[in-house]
């Protein structure tokens, strides 16, 4: 008795070990092929793509890891999207969307993911009010989660693009504003709320209303990391706001900050963007 079930346990571990390799075997030439499926759009050579991707979702299927198939899943649906086979890509993201709230439920940072897929895929397409429609359900669902990471910035970012690329930016100012309503501003990163400002005020730009325009891009400067080219960026771009608000003593005091800062660190693109547009900032106020 002792005996088949020492037999038994050897067996069981025989055919784990097994599982193990057969599963790290299929995770590798997974991988082997997404990475051969970029070389094949690098080269151009697009039409080979989608039998090659074919090949790679039938061993995602195969793996065990949900994990690793969704992430599997998730470039596949990008190398779609740059071999321009857009109709795939949605298919695959409606796909994918139902494998993870099988898995996971209704709501769940994965499948806010896919959702985002989805959005993207229909952009590209050239659809952009169902990429807005599914880019705002994945935006809702990582605020119900509670999740303001760097994927919540990127949803945002691409929610407020599409806004805008459709010349909705009464839309877009709404979204960005709802969003500093449901962000904890004690716990959220300074990065985050910075986009945020900084992107209300490029849309009340797009508006024509200077002043506020102003106002928002004034706060993110208080969020800024200081990073000396981006924050000198920031600054010149608030520089031409002012001109364009008619307050030119500002501008020129903001760009001429820009001028010094920029010397003195050696930013010699920066220091002759400053120095172009305090040349136009002058010719304003003539």
């Amino acid at each position: 008795m002792k005996k088949a079930i020492l037999t038994f346990i050897l067996l069981m571990l025989e055919i784990n070990v097994f599982s193990q390799v057969e599963q790290s075997s299929l995770i590798s030439s997974a991988n082997t092929k997404l990475k051969e499926a970029e070389s094949m759009i690098i080269k151009g050579e697009h039409n080979k793509v989608p039998q090659l991707m074919d090949s790679i979702l039938v061993l995602a299927e195969r793996i065990e890891d949900i994990e690793t198939r969704f992430i599997i899943l998730g470039i596949s649906i990008q190398r779609y999207i740059s071999a321009k086979y857009y109709q795939n890509a949605i298919d695959l993201s409606k796909k994918s969307i139902q494998k993870s709230q099988k898995h996971y439920g209704d709501k769940h940072k994965d499948v806010a993911y896919f959702l985002h897929c989805l959005g993207f895929s229909y952009a590209n397409d050239g659809q952009l009010q169902n990429a807005i429609t599914y880019e705002k359900q994945a935006v809702e669902m990582l605020e119900e989660l509670g999740e303001y990471d760097e994927m919540y910035v990127m949803f945002i970012s691409l929610l407020t693009h599409y806004y805008n690329e459709s010349e909705q930016y009464s839309e877009s100012i709404k979204t960005l504003k709802h969003s500093l309503s449901v962000i904890d501003a004690t716990m959220a990163p300074a990065s985050l709320l910075e986009i945020i400002y900084r992107s209300i005020g490029q849309n009340y730009e797009m508006l024509g209303n200077y002043s506020m325009a102003l106002k928002y891009t004034e706060k993110a400067f208080e969020l800024h990391d200081k990073s000396p080219q981006g924050y000198l960026s920031l600054k010149i771009h608030y520089a031409n706001l002012c001109s364009q608000h008619g307050d030119y003593e500002r501008a020129l005091q903001v760009i001429d900050e820009v001028s010094e800062e920029a010397k003195k660190g050696d930013l010699i693109e920066l220091y002759l963007e400053s120095i172009l547009t305090k040349a136009n900032i002058l010719l304003d106020n003539r």
